[in-house]
């Protein structure tokens, strides 16, 4: 029987899940596929805690978030 390894902190594993939907996002636009980057940059959201199903979480408390989009350098983006 195998040993199963720990996955890591869940930090670690969040960060990992981020930079596979990002990469999946980049794959999507390259290929101009808009409903599989909506679905990757929702899947970010939702990891990050900024984005949460209405009908499960009847009693949180909704407060508005400020997101900043920064431009990369060379004004282009990560893609």
């Amino acid at each position: 029987m195998a040993v199963r390894k720990k996955a890591g902190s869940l930090e670690d594993r969040i960060e990992r899940l981020i930079d596979e939907l990002e990469e999946a996002r980049c794959v999507a636009q390259e290929a101009s596929s808009p409903t599989p980057m909506i679905s990757a940059t929702l899947g970010k959201a939702k990891l990050l805690g900024l984005l949460f199903d209405k009908n499960k979480d009847d009693d949180v408390e909704i407060k508005p978030v400020l997101v900043r989009f920064v431009a990369s350098p060379n004004g282009d983006d990560d893609c």
